[in-house]
């Protein structure tokens, strides 16, 4: 299991102040607009008092995710010390290692 969490693709070493702040702003600038742009995109598809419900779904929907986002990396975060990983490096893990790419 070892061998294979070192084969994912990890982020750089995000250990010191200014790189982690310098990564929460660039996170911050490409999430900046969703919300805006997914309420534009479906002013395009929906009558004026249709739009309404849609973005009340979408905005429910955000906060249900994060709700169980919380409680997912609560639940990663106990893994601590299984194959010799802390819980952080499990959530890093299991973030990154879906989408590494198989040759």
């Amino acid at each position: 299991m070892r061998s294979r969490l070192r084969s994912c693709p990890l982020p750089p070493d995000l250990t010191q102040p200014p790189s982690i702040h310098s990564a929460r702003i660039f996170l911050g600038l490409t999430e900046a607009g969703l919300f805006p742009g997914v309420t534009y995109y479906i002013s395009l598809w929906y009558k004026r008092n249709e739009q309404s419900k849609r973005v009340a779904i979408f905005f429910s929907a955000a906060t249900v995710a994060g709700a169980f986002g919380g409680l997912l990396a609560f639940g990663i975060e106990r893994m601590e010390g299984i194959a010799g990983l802390h819980g952080w490096a499990w959530i890093v893990s299991l973030t990154f290692c879906p989408v590494s790419r198989r040759d």
